[in-house]
């Protein structure tokens, strides 16, 4: 983890190659303005946003600011951020379509704001 001023870089990202980085960025559900968190590959021109985030507009949150890991897509990015501090587990989950999706709190000193809404 690097904070080179322009946000906090993180290293070890699952199927990045050795030494390339990521950003992590929060953004809102459109729907429901639930927290989303986006990582983007550093020197990704294209803006190609990896979405962590699971939007279950069923499910109730149990406190404002957290979301739902999205593990059925991203099982191996959960893991890395877990060993990275980047979020913590409620211990609540939800359980839809045969999977689980864990409830947690980001570490928002590590999340860049991000102001335009992609659509989600």
């Amino acid at each position: 983890m690097e904070n080179n001023g322009n946000g906090v870089t993180f290293e070890h990202f699952p199927y990045l190659p050795v030494g390339e980085t990521v950003r992590l960025y929060q953004l809102r559900y459109m729907l429901n303005n639930r927290l989303a968190v986006v990582a983007v590959r550093d020197g990704d021109t294209e803006g190609r946003p990896i979405l962590l985030t699971a939007n279950i507009p069923n499910a109730e949150l149990s406190a404002p600011g957290r979301t739902f890991f999205d593990t059925r897509l991203r099982a191996s990015e959960y893991g890395w951020a877990l060993r990275h501090h980047i979020c913590k587990p409620t211990g609540r989950q939800v359980e839809l379509d045969f999977c689980i999706y864990p409830e947690v709190e980001f570490d928002r000193d590590v999340l860049i704001e991000q102001t335009a809404q992609p659509d989600m």
